[in-house]
């Protein structure tokens, strides 16, 4: 496969669902799998830091902005899934911040300013990070 192909179907940082059983998730798998999920969603967004905020602040190109906003999207989405019980042991992580977030860029995306988004990416989600400890 050549660069321009992308990657391929097992490359994903996501697993797929397990098939459907007879036997209910965990609290506990279910809370695993989110966090490695969420995880891969880190390890995407300090690409993108990475790369530096000339190429995210790209008046021509929003490719890294856009991906930017969709890693929030998604970690939003999986924070809410998460139980309670877990969300209540870790009251340091920016639950409603992030579903704010999320709602801004999802439902007023015309008003999400790249410098909000650039400042959650590069400092905010590496505390979330360290708060969740994955």
């Amino acid at each position: 496969m050549t660069e321009s192909q992308g990657p391929g179907p097992d490359s994903s940082p996501f697993r797929a669902p397990p098939s459907p059983t007879a036997q209910r998730l965990t609290d506990d798998v279910r809370t695993a799998d989110i966090l490695a999920d969420m995880a891969a969603l880190f390890d995407s967004a300090a690409r993108i830091t990475s790369r530096g905020l000339t190429l995210f602040a790209d008046p021509v190109d929003d490719t890294f902005r856009l991906a930017a906003e969709a890693i929030l999207i998604r970690l939003a989405e999986m924070s809410a899934r998460l139980p309670a019980t877990f969300q209540s042991t870790h009251p340091g992580a920016p639950w409603d911040a992030l579903r704010a977030v999320r709602n801004r860029i999802a439902h007023d995306y015309r008003s999400v300013d790249g410098a909000i988004i650039w400042e959650v990416l590069e400092n905010r989600l590496p505390d979330f990070r360290r708060t969740l400890g994955i």
